[in-house]
């Protein structure tokens, strides 16, 4: 008697690690093939995109002193000396006469407009997935050119020194533009990926995984808006170099020299 409850006993201890093995592991089992069939496929879900590049006409001013114009850059005398003469502003006395190239503030921004919609993947529909139905892009920009008020409106200084600048605004509209055509070609795999990035919710958390969806295509945008800035960066140093402000004066000299050759007695008859 004693033998066979031994038996017994161990058999319930098996049966019961058995029911708790089973207990455990089948419903994990029917989560993960639930899991498993979740597949968020955007097959047949409209896809509208627009990319517009808006660039404004240039704003010039001419009416700013130097050291209006270097607050305006720098947000004071002294940082502006120190970012662009190297120096410290203790050895450069008010009163010394700062001679300036002026200034161009180009700027590029983005705006974007996102409708999103959502679908169940699995068939109890108790989750759901994400997917960017239309996207509407902006590509903005603006451009001020100061000048400051030292140079004479018709002198060559301040003439070839507007042209300099101008040719900022000419560089950062061809760099928009194919900026505008390379975000166009690529908005697909950009959204396909932030949707895929969102991946999917319960169908009770819809609204927070239409705001994550948002967010992550707003991220993949601010991504290409950067590299767009660092093209326009890398423009400036080239642009700014001392080969280039070595051009400038020679444009200046000639220019100059052209006015004083038109002015000879000869010319004005």
């Amino acid at each position: 008697m004693h033998k066979y409850n031994q038996n017994r006993s161990r058999f319930l201890k098996a049966l019961t690690l058995f029911s708790v093995f089973v207990f455990i592991l089948l419903p994990f089992e029917a989560y993960a093939q639930s899991f498993r069939k979740i597949i968020c496929d955007r097959y047949e879900i409209p896809f509208d995109v627009t990319v517009d590049f808006m660039p404004g006409s240039i704003n010039y001013i001419f009416n700013k002193s130097t050291d209006e114009m270097m607050i305006y850059q720098s947000g004071s005398r002294d940082q502006w000396i120190r970012d662009y003469l190297g120096m410290d502003p203790s050895k450069v006395p008010y009163g010394t006469p700062i001679k300036t190239n002026g200034l161009t503030d180009a700027k590029f921004s983005l705006k974007s407009n996102i409708t999103t919609t959502v679908r169940s993947p699995d068939r109890d529909k108790n989750f759901v997935c994400a997917y960017v139905k239309q996207i509407n892009v902006q590509i903005g920009y603006t451009n001020t050119i100061i000048i400051p008020d030292e140079y004479e409106k018709d002198s060559c200084d301040f003439l070839e020194r507007v042209k300099y600048h101008e040719k900022y605004y000419i560089a950062d509209l061809e760099t928009g533009k194919n900026f505008s055509t390379i975000l166009r070609q690529n908005m697909f795999r950009l959204v396909s990926h932030a949707e895929k990035s969102a991946g999917y919710m319960r169908y009770t958390d819809e609204s927070a995984l239409r705001n994550k969806l948002e967010q992550s295509v707003k991220e993949l945008l601010e991504f290409y808006l950067r590299d767009l800035k660092r093209q326009q960066r890398q423009f400036i140093l080239e642009y700014s170099s001392e080969e280039q402000m070595q051009k400038l004066a020679e444009n200046i000299e000639k220019c100059e020299a052209d006015r004083k050759k038109n002015n000879t007695p000869a010319n004005q008859k």
